[in-house]
């Protein structure tokens, strides 16, 4: 934006100055333009996310996120979020977010990094859902655009659920026991 350089002297009148005690204040003829740093801007890409998830295991995702911004972040951390929602488009309120990952370290622009974050879905999530990647997902970093903060996987995840059917096979017992007294009891499952 426009601004003047707005100068005052003698502010508390300290200095005498007779009848020239009106000429203590000016401002420059010219507005100087005052222009906004370029700031850093991440940009997070989904490089590697599974097509299927069993419900109970852990599954992992690879990303990278990279600075294409004109300047090094200005912070050296923030953190990156993984979340998996069964809408296509991410929206934060409707989606579960699964781990969280804390990236130490500034990035210069042009520069980047890898990174794997993996979660144990639980034994009731299951059906076609989304991968997201949420990087910076505190607002740590000052950008002007977030929207490429979210990567998205290229293919949804079909998350299903096969859990444990334990069933005993096989039982022997004694046909006859006395109260009090131990006896062997064996089984297969």
């Amino acid at each position: 934006g426009n601004y003047y350089v707005y100068v005052q002297c003698d502010i508390f009148n300290d200095v005498f100055e007779g009848a020239f005690e009106d000429n203590n204040n000016t401002v420059a003829a010219f507005p100087m333009v005052v222009g906004l740093t370029p700031p850093p801007d991440l940009t997070t890409t989904i490089l590697q996310a599974p097509a299927n998830a069993l419900s109970s295991h852990v599954r992992a995702v690879m990303y990278g996120v990279v600075n294409n911004g004109a300047t090094v972040t200005p912070n050296s951390g923030w953190s990156d979020n993984l979340y998996l929602s069964t809408n296509s488009v991410f929206d934060p309120a409707k989606s579960v977010q699964f781990a969280s990952v804390v990236h130490y370290g500034a990035l210069l622009p042009g520069a980047g990094y890898t990174n794997t974050i993996g979660a144990v879905l639980p034994d009731t999530y299951t059906g076609t859902n989304y991968i997201f990647v949420f990087s910076d997902a505190f607002n740590q970093v000052f950008e002007l655009d977030k929207t490429n903060n979210v990567g998205a996987a290229t293919n949804p995840v079909v998350i299903v659920s096969r859990p444990a059917d334990l069933a005993p096979i096989a039982s022997q017992a004694p046909a006859v026991a006395n109260a009090g007294s131990a006896m062997l009891v064996s089984w297969s499952v």
